[in-house]
């Protein structure tokens, strides 16, 4: 609230007030919760989540905007199949963590329908260090290894596709490249909810933002990373609250729920 001094705009500082709210508000919750009386909210929380898997088959089947009118289809009641996919993948860890087995089919198809390649690349980068870990056999982690090649390779592939300008990456390196503009020249923070304000005086910082992403009718309204956007809006002192908070959670938290929260963390 005390960035609305500084903020471009105070009245985005008041409307995005509300989020840092609710997110303390649940903080508190949690805190005061064990990590048994946390089973069951999780879990409902998984089984909502996974019950959007098979009405976001339909929709695929059905085709986009069928049943509802959304950003990027299929993605259930969430408005974009992303962010269904990266729930759908946090809501399977948690269904593993809780051996919920019946629920995990559900979480699995949320996770796989939307063919999410941000959540996917997401689940094998907690699941690897995970399983291996869990599973100590030679032959195990050689295959881990290779299968991490193989990510590496795909990863690699990506950014040397030739037309790799004209993809969702390429907005999303620009926004970060030009947020660390931003935050070196405000480490206080721009003020909440004024990245959109602040970004036309950053769109070209350090790299143009990509053709599409940055016109006379669109610009972003977030950097499209949590890390990065707290840091822009909040500055060091707000990421410095946020930071103490995760690890207090981590701290409170049972070390076998530690991968959830580094699921969540990744996703982020």
């Amino acid at each position: 609230a005390i960035g609305a001094v500084w903020a471009i705009s105070w009245q985005n500082v008041l409307v995005d007030f509300w989020h840092w709210a609710v997110l303390g508000a649940v903080f508190c919750l949690g805190s005061a919760l064990d990590t048994k009386s946390m089973r069951l909210p999780l879990l409902a929380w998984a089984l909502a989540v996974g019950l959007q898997g098979p009405l976001a088959a339909v929709q695929m089947a059905l085709g986009k905007d069928a049943l509802f009118v959304e950003t990027i289809s299929p993605s259930g009641l969430y408005v974009n199949k992303n962010f269904l996919s990266e729930a759908g993948m946090v809501a399977s860890i948690i269904a593993i963590r809780a051996r919920a087995w019946w629920l995990l089919p559900l979480t699995l198809m949320a996770l796989a329908v939307p063919a999410s390649k941000a959540a996917a690349l997401t689940a094998v980068v907690v699941g690897l260090p995970c399983l291996w870990f869990v599973i100590g056999r030679w032959w195990f982690r050689t295959g881990l290894i290779v299968a991490a090649l193989g990510v590496a390779g795909v990863i690699i592939e990506a950014l040397t596709y030739k037309d790799w300008m004209l993809t969702s990456m390429a907005d999303r390196i620009s926004f970060w490249a030009n947020s660390l503009a931003m935050i070196y020249d405000q480490p206080w923070g721009v003020g909440a909810g004024n990245y959109w304000a602040n970004y036309p005086l950053y769109n070209a910082a350090v790299m143009p933002t990509a053709d599409g992403a940055y016109t006379i009718l669109m610009r972003p309204d977030h950097a499209h990373n949590e890390g990065l956007n707290i840091l822009a809006e909040l500055g060091f002192q707000g990421a410095l609250v946020f930071g103490l908070m995760g690890l207090s959670a981590l701290w409170r938290s049972d070390r076998t729920w530690w991968p959830i929260l580094l699921a969540v963390g990744l996703v982020e």
